[in-house]
């Protein structure tokens, strides 16, 4: 992927919900919606998550979701659209769709403030600040790409897909291919992409590099391995080729991120 997804305008306000207006449905264009206070549950494509203070809730349009109050909300609405078209986006490594958490909980919630003081006063070009913020919390994502990872499925209850699930958590080292992976499962290749892909989310192939960063990250954080060990034991037997995939998940280059934990 050559292009990296920001958002190129948005518009920003804020409302208050005891009950959503449209619990199930799905949206046209691109919504964010973070609460300010309170919490409630969505699902899209079999996951849940209950969304509360400071977290970040993605709706791709065409999307179907179901949500509900639980607590008293006053929630940020931001639409968002971006500089390449959906089928783009849904390509590429940085697909948002449902919560995410930031790391940098103090510079999200300064973004914040700044969006509610000026959802009450007037601002020129009001439309562009908002962009300049919304991107602001775009980036902070894309650094913070590996916290996505994390709330990726474990499990789905579903035997074939947990299957799958198991045989890349266990082979991460080795250079696997998706044949491979759907024989090991007893399916074709194309069967076992269409079912991960309605189960989980992603398609087997983006949670398989999902998984493959997140150990790479791991281990350029713990270990004083060189960037050539950390690649062949996340099973890239060519390391500018996961140097080039680690780019493209973090926005920085391996040896940058290792370079970037040396002065925190």
């Amino acid at each position: 992927m050559n292009i990296l997804p920001m958002p190129v305008s948005a518009t920003h306000s804020i409302m208050h919900r005891k009950n959503f207006l449209w619990p199930h449905a799905s949206y046209k264009t691109w919504w964010l919606i973070i609460p300010l206070s309170g919490c409630f549950s969505c699902t899209m494509q079999g996951r849940t998550w209950t969304v509360s203070e400071g977290d970040l809730c993605f709706f791709p349009p065409g999307i179907v979701f179901d949500r509900y109050v639980i607590e008293d909300l006053y929630l940020h609405y931001i639409n968002i659209t971006w500089n390449c078209t959906d089928d783009v986006l849904k390509e590429s490594s940085y697909f948002p769709i449902g919560c995410v958490n930031l790391r940098d909980k103090a510079r999200l919630q300064s973004t914040l403030n700044m969006l509610s003081t000026m959802a009450k006063t007037f601002v020129p070009c009001r439309e562009t600040v908002t962009t300049h913020y919304i991107s602001d919390i775009w980036m902070q994502f894309l650094t913070d790409y590996g916290s996505l990872i994390s709330k990726l499925p474990e499990y789905t209850n579903d035997p074939v897909i947990d299957k799958a699930i198991d045989y890349f958590t266990h082979n991460l080292h080795t250079s696997l291919s998706m044949p491979d992976v759907a024989a090991h499962c007893g399916l074709s290749p194309v069967q076992l992409s269409k079912k991960f892909t309605q189960i989980v989310g992603i398609s087997p192939v983006k949670y398989l590099t999902s998984l493959r960063m997140q150990k790479a990250q791991r281990l350029l954080a713990d270990t004083d391995l060189l960037v050539s060990q950390v690649s062949a034991m996340c099973g890239y037997e060519n390391p500018l080729y996961f140097s080039r995939r680690f780019r493209e998940t973090t926005g920085i280059s391996p040896q940058q991120y290792k370079e970037s934990l040396k002065k925190v």
